[in-house]
């Protein structure tokens, strides 16, 4: 079956004229493309945002809307998208060629948003800031009492010089929406920052205590050292450890501080209360109430991120929260379904698009895009 085929097809099918065959047969080609990432997840954010945008434009097409409406259905987006993969190699030559056209509103605002912070900042002793393009220092640094340098899988990897300096100096790494990154620090340990994260550490560990700062969420595989209890803090906790794995998420807009243990044995500390925790425990950290609860941890959803995953089994209202921290947009919600709930795992290589999509099949709403707000309105 040849493109044009198809589209005589999906217009039938868009004007209610599509026969049983025809269209069982497009929810089968529905059902293989949504199984199937290979050809999106080539695509740079920049550029998979543009072919969702040009999408969008051919199911407005299909539609015959007059008005433009913006509002986009599941059904439409996906069955749009089958069409576009027939002919994928001519459309993928114009984005990877860069000849697509730049009059896409939505992917210049998204981009204009990211423009100070679309890449990894590592921001030195000396206040200079380097970006990490596509996560990779290009050369060596040396910094008072380490050697700072991208591994060959792209780490950032603090190596310590022998000798003690004359005194403690600090780097910091910022990572933006969207992107994920690892540190190994001068001791040993190693460090995962989830997107809009950073954290501030020494070059080099001096004092009795190892201390960093954290500001949104982290995982940590803390090098063993008795004799050196590593300190993770945040602005309204800290957490105590000698050698353990744990992940920390310290998110600015939420009230709650949550702190998952793996491995070993953490103290977590918050005003005058403190909580140990062993493996399989988590403690949230109350900012309003000046409490710490101690409680089982879903292990699994806790670091789900740092595998590149969301897990949800929680509120559209938490969930548009999640998404909206990583893909870097602002996502609202009509009062119908703050309190519906949706369960799923998804890829964090997938679009928003694509996830909203796939909701709104499940949750019926519809999604309408302003700029970079995506706005979801109930359909029941």
């Amino acid at each position: 079956m040849d493109k044009a085929d198809f589209d005589q097809i999906l217009q039938k099918y868009l004007n209610g004229q599509a026969g049983k065959k025809e269209t069982d047969f497009l929810h089968a080609y529905y059902n293989a493309f949504e199984q199937s990432q290979d050809f999106t997840s080539q695509l740079s954010d920049e550029k998979r945002l543009a072919l969702e945008k040009h999408l969008q434009s051919r199911i407005l097409k299909n539609l015959g809307n007059k008005k433009r409406s913006r509002t986009l259905n599941p059904f439409f987006l996906k069955y749009a998208a089958a069409v576009i993969l027939i002919s994928g190699i001519a459309l993928a030559y114009f984005i990877f060629s860069g000849r697509l056209t730049r009059q896409n509103k939505f992917p210049q605002l998204v981009e204009k948003q990211h423009q100070k912070s679309k890449e990894i900042v590592l921001t030195l002793a000396n206040g200079s800031q380097i970006n990490l393009k596509n996560g990779v220092l290009a050369s060596a640094v040396q910094e008072l009492g380490a050697t700072v340098k991208s591994k060959e899988n792209g780490d950032l990897d603090y190596q310590a010089l022998s000798g003690k300096p004359a005194q403690e100096s600090y780097n910091q790494v910022d990572v933006p929406a969207g992107k994920q990154f690892k540190i190994t620090l001068s001791d040993g340990t190693k460090v995962w920052l989830n997107a809009v994260s950073s954290v501030k550490y020494p070059v080099a560990f001096q004092d009795a205590q190892r201390v960093v700062y954290l500001t949104g969420e982290a995982y940590f595989e803390v090098s063993k050292d008795k004799t050196r209890p590593f300190i993770v803090k945040t602005k309204q906790s800290s957490v105590e450890v000698t050698g353990t794995e744990f992940n920390i998420m310290s998110l600015p807009e939420e009230n709650d501080v949550r702190t998952t243990l793996l491995e070993g044995s953490v103290n977590v500390a918050y005003a005058n209360s403190s909580v140990k925790l062993i493996p399989g425990e988590e403690a949230i950290s109350n900012i309003p109430n000046h409490t710490i609860i101690k409680s089982k941890a879903d292990i699994e959803n806790a670091i789900a991120w740092k595998s590149g995953y969301f897990i949800f089994n929680h509120p559209l209202k938490d969930v548009m929260a999640t998404l909206s921290r990583w893909y870097g947009v602002k996502i609202t919600l009509d009062q119908k379904l703050e309190k519906s709930t949706i369960a799923g795992k998804f890829s964090n290589k997938r679009s928003l698009l694509q996830i909203l999509t796939y909701m709104g099949k499940l949750k019926g709403f519809s999604i309408q895009v302003q700029g970079n707000v995506f706005e979801l309105t109930s359909r029941r």
